[in-house]
């Protein structure tokens, strides 16, 4: 509950009109101290919010060191637009859950399931570079053909609507959108934006 500085008795005394006057005049004189703290706390979210990536990215190294490897295999990614077995949602949504919450442990056990799955076996590689660790949690990639085009205010639009419950008993249709997205990403099928993130 907000703290109340005024009670009746102030208003009966001093009226709307002076206590309005006064209100407006300690904003004015706090309003740029107010701003400047907003500025402050922003900043140190923002630089949190990187330290924390960044050292999730050092321990999913630390525990997978051949992930550059593992991003390479097509069977990767095919098997992340797959649903999980437990929850039956599609892995690459969960991944991306693990990866917006900071939940370490849950993004290494992705790699190590999917290692699991395939055994260890190697194959299905394809010969292009693996991008740094922050852009493979956040993508999918797949044989697939070229589909749709996204420009930054569609996928806006799109994560707005799911986000208003656009897509309430159509989890199965949101999840192909998502993956979709996530596809346009690595398939360079964007315009005006060159990286998707949650």
């Amino acid at each position: 509950m907000t703290q109340r500085y005024l009670n009746q008795s102030d208003l009966d005394t001093y009226g709307h009109e002076m206590l309005d006057v006064s209100r407006r005049a300690a904003m004015d004189a706090v309003a740029p101290h107010l701003q400047n703290l907003q500025q402050q706390n922003a900043a140190m979210r923002a630089r949190l919010a990187r330290e924390s990536k960044q050292n999730m990215d050092r321990a999913v190294e630390q525990a997978v060191p051949n992930f550059r490897e593992v991003d390479r295999d097509d069977r990767w990614h095919k098997w992340l637009l797959q649903r999980d077995l437990l929850s039956n949602e599609i892995r690459q949504t969960l991944l991306n859950q693990a990866v917006a919450s900071g939940d370490t442990p849950r993004v290494i056990s992705f790699f190590r399931q999917f290692e699991r799955t395939v055994g260890g076996q190697s194959g299905g590689t394809s010969t292009r570079t693996s991008p740094p660790l922050g852009m493979i949690l956040h993508r999918t990639k797949s044989s697939a053909s070229r589909g749709r085009t996204y420009t930054r205010d569609e996928i806006k639009r799109l994560y707005d609507a799911h986000r208003r419950g656009a897509y309430a008993g159509r989890e199965a249709e949101w999840a192909r959108q998502e993956a979709d997205i996530f596809q346009a990403q690595h398939d360079g099928r964007f315009r005006d934006y060159d990286f998707v993130s949650k």
